[in-house]
């Protein structure tokens, strides 16, 4: 994910549990990383689908 693409992005996420005092555990993974797995695992799924289209 660019830098520009997370800047759009991280606004639209909700705040993380342990700040403004509601307590909760800390984030153990970065969020944009997080984000980065998800689009990653979307993409190989779609190329996957794709070629098993074309057969």
């Amino acid at each position: 994910m660019t830098d520009g693409q997370w800047a759009l992005l991280a606004p639209l996420l909700p705040a993380a549990g342990s700040t403004g005092g509601r307590g909760g555990r800390p984030e153990k993974w970065d969020r944009r990383l997080v984000l980065d797995a998800i689009f990653y695992l979307i993409d190989a799924q779609s190329v996957k689908t794709s070629a098993k289209d074309q057969r």
